[in-house]
């Protein structure tokens, strides 16, 4: 291994994967106890970011050690991903019952957080059970021991005298990545052109949120640019993922309302469709609203043409850090969208 590959470790991967496990560790402390939704947020946020570091330094790392690494955190992911969306989906519901006085509609929308409370309850023992074995496992141990070999906390590290003095850049492996997973991110970005490809606006998230993550990782040698496609990106991500919760509890209480005629909802026999069928029409109805607000955000901000120039910058760079002199003139600027 090289002089620039050892910087690139110790300078670069080293302090953000440490960054982010301490952060996974921690958030995992208080993911035993549902009182805390932020942390099942902040472990699944957690593992996204590591998973993408690890695969971005995995000719550095080792490929072998590498996919078991990625393996162990996506199996605990897997685990916190349905608890942290049902999270999301009841702190919705109970925004729009803070929002509701007719009393028929009010019915309905208890009656359906009772639904996604009780669902969330039975993810919890899975939580407990996985942070269990996640903290057994060899993967805490061999990472830790990673950290320590390659983390130099001496010494001093200015990310601008690094980038534009050649002592540190990306490899030939994580730029041919990168721009893989930009091009990626383009081919689904074709899905903004038809607001009912639902299937089209969920890859374009999930390239979206891949290129993010594989960005930030490498972020303090890649240039001003990078930062504001970060911003855009994040941007992106954050109205492709609302729109993705939108589809998802749409498409959930419409099965809900199909199966109603043979009283088969998880078996509730009880149930009188007439008391709670007006708040799961209000639910479904107010989020297809939102859906489409958050859709003529999401196209406006595509078809932004700094936007637009800013996929191209990156492509024509190679995802190579522009000189001084570019950077300089770089007045490049992703408006947030109005969420």
């Amino acid at each position: 291994m090289g002089q620039p590959d050892r910087l690139l470790i110790s300078r670069v991967a080293v302090p953000y994967i440490r960054r982010h496990f301490r952060r996974l560790m921690r958030a995992l402390r208080g993911a035993l106890s549902a009182k805390d939704p932020e942390s099942v947020h902040q472990t699944r946020v957690a593992c996204r970011r590591l998973r993408a570091a690890l695969g971005v330094f995995k000719g550095l790392i080792g490929k072998k050690r590498t996919n078991r690494w990625r393996g162990a955190l996506r199996g605990l992911a897997q685990v916190f991903g349905p608890a942290r969306d049902l999270d999301v989906e009841i702190a919705a519901t109970l925004g729009q019952m803070c929002n509701v006085g007719e009393q028929p509609v009010i019915h309905g929308l208890a009656f359906w957080l009772a639904h996604l409370e009780e669902q969330r309850f039975r993810r919890q023992r899975q939580i407990v059970r996985a942070v269990r074995v996640f903290r057994r496992s060899p993967f805490v141990k061999e990472l830790n021991g990673w950290i320590r070999k390659h983390y130099r906390s001496e010494v001093s590290f200015d990310p601008s005298q690094t980038q534009h003095h050649g002592q540190i850049s990306i490899t030939k492996e994580q730029q041919k990545l990168l721009s893989k997973r930009l091009t990626k991110l383009l081919e689904a970005a074709e899905s903004v052109e038809d607001p009912n490809n639902i299937d089209g606006h969920h890859a374009m998230r999930i390239a979206a949120k891949k290129l993010r993550y594989s960005m930030e990782a490498l972020a303090p040698v890649m240039g001003v640019t990078s930062e504001v496609a970060l911003e855009a990106l994040r941007n992106l991500q954050s109205l492709l993922g609302e729109i993705h919760d939108y589809d998802v509890w749409t498409e959930r209480i419409q099965a809900v309302l199909n199966s109603l005629p043979d009283m088969g909802f998880d078996s509730l026999r009880w149930l009188n469709p007439d008391r709670f069928v007006p708040g799961l029409i209000f639910l479904q109805d107010k989020y297809r609203s939102l859906r489409v607000t958050r859709f003529r955000q999401l196209a406006e901000l595509w078809h932004d043409e700094k936007v637009q120039a800013l996929w191209k910058t990156l492509r024509d760079s190679g995802f190579q850090p522009e000189s001084k002199e570019d950077a300089a003139k770089d007045n490049t600027h992703v408006p947030p969208p109005t969420l």
